[in-house]
């Protein structure tokens, strides 16, 4: 009569030792080993968050944007007129701009190519650096008449050398001003044009003036 072979016990890891305990205490040894390796799920090993992972979009929106410190600051407007960046030099000459008056008038020409109703419109939004004026209208009786090259043009002032090297400060308020354009043609023949701008309606600076749409109204204050 041959001896039966024993079945060989199975082998518990050193992690389910703890388990296979409990379950011998309630369950035959085959049982047992039969729950513990077949109906209990494998221990899952843990492992620590990596520190460093791919950004999101949403990561990276969030995240601060790198300063430039080697980035100069730009000047405040007190620290421009604490150094005086866009005051003009006492000593003006009107013969100085011309270069500005003939680069002004081929600026004019291109904007009279559409027609004069269209042209007034924009030479109120145009730059008028360069430009020559003249006063015909104004509050101020003693500033009629003056004549030059407009060198510098704030909200409320446009700065005028005369042709007698004169430096003049003139409030666009109450006042108007009076362009001809040359168009290139004979003198006496009718081809310049004139406009006269009211400095009312151009309490603007020149950057600000570009957009904007301007409409005839009467000037009752004057």
């Amino acid at each position: 009569m041959s001896t039966p072979t024993p079945t060989p016990k199975p082998t518990i890891p050193a992690s389910l030792a703890d388990a296979h305990v409990l379950l011998v205490a309630h369950n035959p040894p085959s049982i047992a080993a039969l729950i513990l390796t077949e109906k209990l799920p494998k221990p899952l090993a843990l492992h620590p968050t990596p520190t460093t992972s791919t950004p999101t979009a949403r990561d990276l929106r969030r995240a601060p944007k790198p300063t430039n410190t080697n980035r100069i600051k730009p000047l405040t407007a007190r620290e421009k007129r604490a150094l005086a960046v866009h005051a003009l030099p006492k000593d003006l000459k009107h013969a100085t701009f011309a270069p500005l008056r003939e680069l002004w008038t081929g600026y004019a020409r291109g904007l009279a190519m559409s027609g004069s109703t269209v042209m007034a419109q924009r030479l109120a939004g145009a730059d008028l650096h360069g430009a020559v004026v003249e006063i015909v209208r104004s509050r101020a009786v003693d500033r009629v008449g003056i004549r030059g090259t407009v060198v510098k043009e704030t909200r409320g002032v446009v700065v005028i050398v005369t042709e007698r090297d004169a430096v003049k400060s003139v409030p666009k308020e109450f006042t108007v001003f009076r362009v001809v354009v040359d168009m290139g043609g004979e003198k006496g023949k009718g081809k310049d044009m004139v406009f006269d701008l009211h400095g009312s309606q151009l309490m603007f600076r020149a950057a600000e003036r570009a957009g904007r749409k301007y409409k005839g109204k009467p000037m009752l204050d004057l």
